[in-house]
């Protein structure tokens, strides 16, 4: 059975969902466009790293991946069509980080509610 014709792949609140289960993942899903990791609360930067292999990627939902850190959110911005980030609750991503996300090109909307966050609006950017 060949998945690489999946276009949507939806793991939210799978706890047990690892970083090498994601690597697994993305070797084969060329054509994914979104991908749903909310809740799996084991991914680290490592994990998050290994998505940069998905090159038609544009909708990432990581809310409550609370291990996920400034530097796996970095590796994201080689995702060129990466228009949709979903980071509520990863409480270790900065705000500087999520700044430099939207100001970058092409920008990124992004949904983002951190710990010390004055205001989450200032972070959606919409249309």
């Amino acid at each position: 059975c060949s998945l690489s014709a999946l276009t949507s792949l939806k793991l939210s609140s799978c706890k047990l969902v690892t970083n090498e289960g994601v690597r697994g993942l993305c070797s084969g899903l060329s054509a994914l466009t979104s991908l749903y990791l909310s809740g799996c609360s084991l991914e680290t930067d490592e994990g998050i790293r290994a998505l940069t292999s998905l090159s038609a990627l544009t909708s990432l939902y990581l809310s409550g991946c609370s291990l996920v850190t400034d530097k796996g959110i970095r590796a994201l911005t080689s995702l060129s069509a990466l228009t949709n980030l979903d980071l509520y609750g990863c409480k270790l991503v900065t705000d500087e980080e999520v700044r430099a996300l939207i100001q970058g090109s092409p920008p990124v909307n992004v949904c983002f509610w951190g710990e010390g966050i004055r205001s989450a609006a200032s972070y959606v950017r919409l249309g």
